[in-house]
């Protein structure tokens, strides 16, 4: 959804009402991030947790790649 949440305890209580909500029955996840490391510390930076959705192909090319892609 794009939101930004800084703290660790805002970012712990939000991914709880996720999981507690609208992530039940999600088979996966993807997630991303970008790591620094200062003075031979490693921190987080930015982090973002990505939703994998299906929708109908577009047409008949999409269609055939994704037929491709199951019998690969």
């Amino acid at each position: 959804m794009g939101l930004r949440a800084r703290g660790r305890e805002t970012i712990a209580r939000g991914h709880d009402e996720l999981f507690a909500t609208s992530w039940r029955g999600v088979p996966r996840t993807l997630a991303g991030l970008i790591a620094v490391r200062e003075a031979g510390t490693w921190s987080t930076v930015v982090f973002r947790n990505k939703v994998p959705f299906e929708r109908p192909p577009a047409g008949s090319v999409e269609r055939s790649l994704a037929a491709a892609a199951r019998h690969a």
